[in-house]
């Protein structure tokens, strides 16, 4: 009997792991090993055939974190009109940067070469123009603002202008932009699948650069079982349309195989209208007339992320992403006589930042009721902003005379926290 029991007990083992092995190998999962999206229907982008106002554009968008495909919205630019490649030999000249390889692999080279080259060659070979179309560049008086961003603020919040130039059959990794990106096409398609910010954020604060890897063609639905699980969406954009993908939508694209040509707005993500659209001297119509915004305006934006949605920033939220416990408490005079020297100097630096982060706080907070609201974030300079997130980390060195020795920047601590503060950890 005993002999009977000890093989019933090894066969239910062996069922036990035969069944596992099945469900992890198991075929049959919508979407295993085919192109990303085909394991589900995704639910149709917004499009709009009449031209948002600014004001409607933040409302309805940009704060509401909506995509929107916008028809039409280009052709009004003489870009879309003019740019064929006889008449980009105007500008043969001009150095543009170009990707070895359109389906895009962070690893392969960039070249630099003239546009004249570009056209010379990009039809045979496999590459992709990735350019920043910025003034003084001559070409940047062909192209207009698309109307939403031509003032409210957007128009002194644009961080670059990309040209995209192909001879068609890009493809993207699958990831998420930390900007706003208006973009409209000039000839070809694009298709883009996206997952919304919200969504996305449950997988990427797991292992983002996981997903960045992941082979969009053939997706192995055993490795990425949670996407399965979440909503998805489509944009496809013909010439002549302008679409928009909110900050931190993740999303795949792919375009037509042939001669392939859009422009990418990429905005700092705003969380404020300004009433500027009445004042001729503020709006911008042509993209020569703009000066590109300060890239350090990041940092402004991942601050303004903690207020998650609501108009003001108390005190103790603060402290609770720019301080620390051991912070808290009293001086290093009470700490331990039998503490190393390590643990006493690392003690003397959390005390010295959060009281640093403290005085930031108070700097900004003009109005003096322990609240930051949105109009006291943008008031203030953006060096506040660069070293309370700077200091969370090893970056914290550019703006002291100690630096931290953990390894990780103050990002990567932000959003650690920022995850543990939603679960109601932190």
């Amino acid at each position: 009997m005993v002999v009977l029991h000890q093989a019933l007990v090894v066969l239910t083992l062996l069922l036990c792991k035969g069944l596992a092995f099945e469900k992890v190998f198991d075929t049959n999962i919508p979407g295993h090993m085919e192109p990303l999206g085909s394991h589900a229907h995704p639910s149709q982008v917004e499009t709009r055939w009449t031209v948002p106002t600014p004001e409607e554009f933040y409302r309805l968008y940009t704060s509401a974190s909506k995509p929107v495909v916008l028809k039409g919205a280009a052709k009004r630019f003489p870009a879309y009109r003019l740019w064929t490649d006889s008449y980009l030999r105007n500008y043969g000249n001009w150095k543009v940067v170009v990707e070895e390889g359109k389906k895009e692999d962070r690893s392969k080279p960039t070249y630099t070469m003239s546009m004249n080259e570009f056209l010379d060659t990009y039809k045979a070979r496999d590459v992709y123009l990735v350019h920043d179309l910025v003034p003084p560049n001559p070409m940047t008086e062909e192209v207009l603002l698309p109307k939403p961003i031509t003032c409210g603020g957007f128009q002194h919040n644009i961080q670059s202008v990309v040209l995209w130039f192909s001879s068609g059959g890009t493809e993207s990794t699958f990831h998420a932009e930390q900007v706003d990106n208006l973009e409209c096409m000039f000839d070809g398609w694009k298709e883009y699948l996206l997952i919304s910010k919200k969504d996305g954020e449950t997988i990427l604060d797991e292992d983002e650069g996981k997903y960045q890897e992941m082979d969009v063609e053939k997706v192995d639905m055993t490795i990425f079982p949670e996407i399965a699980q979440l909503p998805w969406y489509k944009l496809h954009v013909e010439p002549g349309d302008c679409f928009f993908v909110p900050q931190g939508w993740l999303h795949f694209v792919n375009s037509s195989k042939t001669r392939n040509m859009a422009i990418s707005f990429w905005l700092t993500h705003q969380y404020r209208v300004v009433d500027d659209c009445h004042r001729p001297d503020q709006r911008k119509e042509v993209l020569s007339q703009i000066t590109i915004s300060d890239a350090g305006e990041s940092s402004r934006v991942a601050f303004l992320d903690l207020f998650f949605g609501k108009p003001n920033m108390t005190l103790p939220v603060f402290l609770k992403f720019f301080s620390t416990e051991e912070a808290k408490q009293e001086e290093t005079e009470n700490m331990q006589a039998n503490q190393s020297r390590e643990s006493l100097m690392q003690r003397w630096m959390e005390i010295h930042k959060s009281k640093n982060s403290l005085k930031t706080f108070q700097q900004i907070d003009k109005n003096g009721d322990n609240l930051l609201s949105v109009d006291e974030v943008y008031n203030a300079p953006l060096v506040f902003f660069e070293k309370l997130i700077g200091g969370l980390g090893e970056e914290y060195a550019k703006y002291e005379t100690v630096g931290d020795d953990e390894g990780k920047s103050g990002e990567d601590i932000l959003k650690e926290r920022k995850r543990l503060f939603l679960r109601n950890e932190l």
